[in-house]
């Protein structure tokens, strides 16, 4: 059954195209990426991070009934347990990728990958969580567009269709850094104003905030415009499917070593991930 609860459909004319904040995807099977923790080091939660899996075979993989298993490996401190026994182990929870529970390693001992200090902390993969549901449907009164017979980009030589919405965050919850990521765009069709220049499903759009700062924080209440621009390979229906995701700091507390980052700079890449 479709989960209308999470879907926001808009139907825009010119050549006519619908707008959605769609489903959140399935995760995949295999953790993937590293921690980083500037008293040890890194920790790589697959051999494909280091396509070292001729050599060592390792990882972190789904076991069944959201749980995970396997090993990760610390350049300085060895195998670290995702499935230890003594009240440990990790849970992935399907719908927000949020990560739970401890992990062991004999050499630091217990690394928790949520918790309520202050801060709040947690770990998440795939790039953060898709938070469409704090968000009320589209409709003619946050929806504006337009036509535009000058190209935004070579790929969409047809025209520029417009769409300006608002959006507010009608939930308790602050969201941080929030982007828009195209799940869908037909036709041959691009977003022209996506983060890095025109793309198609899988580029992103960032949110302006009026907090702008580092930490771009949209706060229960408060809406932010935005401008889609999508260049027209040719004039003619499509579909346009985006999902909304909070990007929020991605943190693990070890009892002997402090923080563990899970969206390190340079070699750690944007965070954790789930491969199939």
């Amino acid at each position: 059954m479709e989960k209308k609860r999470s879907r926001m459909v808009l139907i825009c004319g010119i050549a006519v195209c619908i707008l959605s904040l769609s489903d959140p995807p399935a995760f995949g099977q295999a953790l993937a990426g590293f921690l980083w923790a500037e008293n040890i080091g890194w920790i790589s939660l697959s051999c494909e991070n280091t396509a070292s899996c001729a050599k060592v075979n390792f990882g972190v993989k789904k076991a069944g009934k959201g749980k995970l298993t396997g090993f990760a490996w610390g350049e300085n401190i060895g195998w670290v347990n995702f499935a230890p026994s003594g009240g440990g182990g990790v849970a992935l929870d399907p719908a927000t990728g949020q990560l739970s529970g401890q992990v062991w390693s004999k050499n630091v001992g217990w690394i928790r990958l949520r918790g309520t200090l202050v801060p709040n902390y947690g770990v998440d993969v795939d790039g953060g969580k898709v938070v469409n549901g704090k968000f009320p449907p589209l409709g003619s009164g946050n929806v504006r567009t337009g036509f535009s017979l000058s190209p935004c980009s070579a790929a969409g030589p047809a025209g520029t269709f417009i769409i300006v919405a608002t959006f507010k965050n009608t939930s308790a919850d602050t969201i941080s850094r929030p982007f828009f990521k195209v799940r869908s765009l037909t036709g041959g069709n691009v977003l022209c104003n996506a983060d890095g220049g025109p793309g198609g499903p899988g580029a992103t759009l960032t949110v302006p905030l009026i907090d702008n700062s580092v930490k771009r924080k949209l706060y229960p209440g408060e809406l932010f415009n935005i401008r889609f621009d999508i260049g027209l390979k040719t004039q003619a229906q499509f579909t346009f499917l985006v999902d909304i995701l909070d990007d929020p700091d991605s943190f693990a507390w070890g009892e002997n070593i402090g923080w563990l980052n899970a969206k390190p700079s340079g070699r750690g890449g944007p965070g954790l991930r789930m491969n199939p």
